[in-house]
């Protein structure tokens, strides 16, 4: 068991996506698909945070709020040209041209197979609450299923490139990674043959960071095939990229299991980057998983968290049973952020898989100074009871403390729901 310090406790949050009808335009699925996706983020130029949601469904248009700065957000959707953006199981944030705004690129076809073989959309923010889709000229047109990508520095040039992981299985083959390096011109090519990072896996999850500390951006891939890959930056002295696989020296693979979700985080702040990965499992229900706990029958690692903390040296430990996380959980959608201020980053889960039975309470762990982790989703009000996909945190109402936007629902037609804004 986790030994409890003295901690400051989250507030409770209050939900008002449900009462408000400042929200009543976003909070429902505009199909009988849910939107899945969203992100908080400064569009423009006014030092607010606006939100941007998309929606699985092929048809399914995105979404732009402006926050106006007094509790109120404006729809910009048709105006700035994002409704005409169909679809987006993914979005992220970026600035791919160095112009100070946040640009949208958008992941489409995961889950799907053969269906799947869908292009992404990167659509340039222009300056003026508008945006231009700039896939083709920017290269970055292919068709791949995928969920997940991240945007980071590889060969330290000063711009961003973007790691995509897209889903390969023995049912439709053919569809590696891809990494596309930044040309500074507005285009990009991929290199990722070159950069030995062209796996071919059934990808859930990407993240990049530098775990070693020696000044180059590192790759961390989760799987649905059971492999958790660490891909190290070798960076030449002449801009020469290539990755090295870390993995089985890493200490990370000591438990195969499917992942979902993941980050690298300092959960202990000792300035090591650790890792998170969440288990997954789409096809067995959470009710399953539940009873085998009740019933004191260890089920096999799938739908938990994996923490691992880095040593230093290269290796990691799986410290994620002796930080409080036993139970699944089938985290989906998932984010961190200091929610109490203390300094210490804490997790919201957005947590289900298709069946109904794994429907559970969305989670909210509270770090507790880096020696555990406490569930304090009843206590500070934030155990909404739906699928819980894109969450996001930021300061949407400038109180200095963060609030908490997810998008909820599944994919299931009819399993449709509201989405929830915690302030």
């Amino acid at each position: 068991p986790v030994k409890r310090r003295n901690m400051s406790f989250p507030r409770r949050y209050q939900q008002i996506a449900s009462i408000s009808a400042v929200f009543a335009h976003i909070v429902r699925a505009k199909s009988v698909q849910a939107q899945l996706e969203a992100l908080l983020r400064g569009l423009d130029s006014d030092g607010l945070l606006d939100i941007v949601t998309s929606g699985w469904g092929l048809e399914e248009q995105m979404h732009y709020h402006q926050n106006k700065g007094d509790g109120t957000f404006v729809n910009l959707s048709a105006s700035s040209g994002i409704d005409q953006t169909k679809g987006g199981l993914n979005i992220i944030q970026t600035d791919y041209n160095n112009d100070g705004f946040k640009d949208i690129f958008v992941l489409r076809g995961a889950w799907l197979r053969s269906f799947g073989q869908q292009p992404n959309s990167l659509l340039r923010n222009n300056g003026d609450n508008t945006f231009t889709d700039v896939t083709i000229e920017s290269g970055l047109l292919s068709f791949h299923p995928t969920q997940t990508a991240t945007w980071a520095d590889f060969n330290n040039d000063g711009w961003l490139d973007v790691f995509i992981g897209n889903e390969t299985t023995s049912l439709m083959e053919g569809h590696p990674c891809e990494l596309y390096i930044n040309n500074t011109d507005g285009t990009f090519s991929n290199v990722a043959k070159s950069a030995n990072c062209d796996l071919r896996l059934f990808v859930k999850g990407v993240t990049s960071g530098d775990f070693d500390n020696d000044g180059k951006i590192d790759l961390f891939i989760s799987t649905m095939n059971g492999r958790k890959v660490l891909l190290k930056n070798d960076l030449g002295k002449k801009g020469k990229l290539k990755f090295k696989d870390v993995s089985n020296n890493s200490g990370i693979n000591l438990n195969p299991s499917p992942t979902f979700s993941t980050w690298f985080w300092d959960y202990d702040n000792d300035g090591q980057l650790d890792l998170l990965c969440a288990g997954y499992d789409a096809s067995t229900s959470l009710a399953k998983y539940a009873a085998q706990d009740a019933l004191n029958i260890a089920p096999q690692h799938r739908g938990g968290l994996f923490v691992y903390r880095n040593l230093g040296n290269g290796k990691f430990k799986d410290v994620s049973a002796e930080l409080g996380f036993g139970k699944s959980v089938f985290a989906m959608g998932s984010n961190y952020g200091d929610i109490n201020s203390d300094g210490y980053l804490d997790i919201y889960l957005g947590t289900g898989n298709p069946l109904f039975q794994s429907q559970i309470p969305n989670k909210m762990f509270l770090n507790l100074g880096g020696n555990g982790f406490a569930d304090v989703t009843s206590s500070a009000r934030v155990g909404s009871l739906q699928k819980g996909h894109g969450v996001s945190f930021g300061d949407l109402n400038k109180d200095g403390d963060l609030d908490i936007h997810i998008d909820m629902g599944g994919a299931y037609e009819g399993d449709a729901y509201q989405n929830s804004l915690f302030i």
